[in-house]
This record gives C-alpha cells, structure tokens and sequence, in this order.
C-alpha cells in the first residue's frame, strides 16, 4: 500500500465543507457536534491520503436480498419510533457506520478504468449527477447556516428567514411525509452501498 500526497483536488471540496460545518459548530457552541466533525474532517483528510484499499466488488443478489430486508425492518423502527427519540438515534449511528465502512474499504474507481468500462456518455452523466447532488448539498447548507447566523446576530428578526427544519417539520412530522423520506432514504443508501461492496480483488 502506498501514501499519496497530497490530497486529491476532487476531495477538496468536501474536505472544506467537513471543516466549514465544525466552524458553524463552534459558533453554536455545540461543542460536542463540532467535535464530531472535526474528528470526521481529520479521518476523511487521512483516509485520501491512503491509495490501494481492496478492490469492492458489485454485492451478491443473497446480500442484496439481505439488506433489503434489513432496510424494511430498519424502516418499521424508524416510521413508528419518535424522530429525535433514543432508538432513532443509535439506529442513525449504525447505519452512518456502515456506509462509513463501504466508503472507505469499498470500491474506488480510478479515472482510467472509469473510462475503459463506463459507456460512451455515461462518465458524463456521473459527473454532472455529482455536480447536482453537491450543488443541492452546498445550497441547503448556506440556507441553513445563513437563516442561523443572521437570527443569532440579529440581522433578520425570528421566522423572517426559516431553517431548513422549519420548512421540512411540518412534512416530516405527518405519518405520509415520514414514512416516504425513510423509505426513500434509506433505498437510496442500500443502492448505493450494494454497487460498492468490500469485497476480495486485488489492490490498485
């Protein structure tokens, strides 16, 4: 296994928000959240240093039936358990957990073999769908930092500028909104931690 230095630019981006969310932290004084990503920010930073993890490979249908199942168990707990209530939590935390471990021993594909096995057009589709996703990503984290900041220094008078638990409560709290997000969440998680499964191979 070898050392690769330095960090690659495409994690830089997601690097840098892991450090912008742990500086929001400490201007909440959630010391403890703030923690949490600082320890987040210095594993991501370690783990793309490292080059050579195990080649994953796409998870047996037996596994996928598997996680399939265990998602709608999963998704019973989390419908019927209270939102911010303990079972919801370590619930939360296992499954954080384990899409940890897919992404770091999980498999990477590197630029080259990306483009001797994606068809023609695809490798732009993926890219233009990560450009989506971390778009959607960065503009609810501005929303959120903003209509915070502005409140704690008494830009914006309360409820001028909601968070993004305000708009998302009133959906998230009814049985119909609820049970959609977690179903879709959590069959979106189980897709893409199937595609990269740990598995046996060879080391890049």
């Amino acid at each position: 296994m070898t050392v690769q230095m330095p960090i690659r630019p495409r994690d830089v981006p997601w690097l840098i928000v892991l450090l912008l969310v742990a500086v929001f932290q400490l201007i909440r004084g959630a010391w403890v959240d703030a923690a949490f990503f600082v320890a987040a920010l210095v594993a991501a930073t370690l783990c793309t240093w490292v080059r050579g993890s195990v080649r994953g490979t796409r998870a047996s249908p037996g596994l996928v039936m598997l996680a399939v199942g265990i998602g709608l168990l999963t998704a019973v707990v989390l419908i019927a358990a209270p939102r911010h209530g303990l079972a919801t939590g370590i619930l939360v935390c296992i499954i954080g957990l384990a899409a940890a471990y897919v992404a770091i021993f999980g498999r990477h594909t590197t630029a080259r073999s990306m483009q001797r096995t994606t068809p023609d057009g695809a490798e732009t589709v993926l890219r233009r769908a990560r450009v989506a996703w971390g778009s959607l990503i960065l503009i609810a984290g501005v929303w959120e930092a903003t209509a915070y900041l502005t409140w704690k220094w008494g830009l914006l008078a309360d409820g001028t500028m909601p968070s993004m638990s305000d708009v998302l409560d009133p959906v998230l709290n009814s049985p119909v909104g609820k049970s959609v997000f977690v179903v879709a969440w959590l069959a979106a998680g189980i897709f893409l931690m199937m595609r990269a499964w740990p598995g046996r191979g060879r080391r890049e």
